[in-house]
């Protein structure tokens, strides 16, 4: 009976350590993402950064991002005049299941969805009214009427993107993204990024 007991000893050592080895890894990316909103102006650059769990080895990820977007545009009013636009604000948080589609331990191919819960902060450039005198420079009696929006949008999101090892826990990544925010209507993303790999 020792050697059997010795035996299923060593056994449940090498089962139990080889389980502590790092099946679940995870992985820091930061990014910057070309966004747009809901208006053709509406885009700029959101910064963004995501904390992933990788499981089964490597093939199911699950990632929670944060990320800021501001946009500032400008109105030609008159000539050589113009006014502020409309300012726009977002901080998004996105929660994201990805699959790996590529058998492969340096590329990874990943399409995957989620929830996003993003805070929109706009003042909306509505319209203006001026006049002008004759003989005079400049425009006079200016009035502006503009909308404000303070509220939290969510729904859907959809991703797909590409990543390289590069060196010792390093890798470079390219993505797609769209998420319908519903009253905050749709927006496209698409980016670049760099992770860092955490054990």
């Amino acid at each position: 009976m020792k050697p059997i007991a010795i035996l299923f000893l060593v056994q449940l050592w090498a089962f139990t350590s080889n389980a502590q080895r790092p099946f679940t890894k995870s992985s820091i990316r930061a990014g910057l993402d070309l966004m747009t909103l809901d208006a053709p102006d509406a885009k700029d650059v959101r910064y963004q950064v995501r904390y992933t769990k990788h499981l089964f080895k490597d093939r199911l990820l699950i990632g929670a991002s944060i990320g800021y977007f501001q946009q500032n545009s400008r109105k030609n009013l008159y000539q050589d005049i113009y006014i502020d636009g409309n300012k726009r604000r977002r901080i998004t948080t996105d929660l994201t299941l990805l699959v790996d589609l590529l058998p492969s331990a340096k590329y990874a191919l990943r399409l995957g969805g989620g929830l996003s819960s993003w805070y929109r902060k706009d003042n909306l450039w509505v319209g203006s009214s001026f006049s002008i005198r004759p003989g005079e420079p400049g425009i006079f009696d200016l009035k502006t009427d503009r909308e404000g929006i303070r509220e939290w949008n969510i729904g859907p999101h959809f991703a797909l993107e590409y990543e390289q090892a590069i060196a010792n826990r390093f890798a470079i990544s390219g993505r797609v993204g769209w998420a319908d925010l519903q009253r905050a209507s749709i927006s496209y993303q698409v980016g670049v990024g760099i992770s860092y790999w955490l054990y």
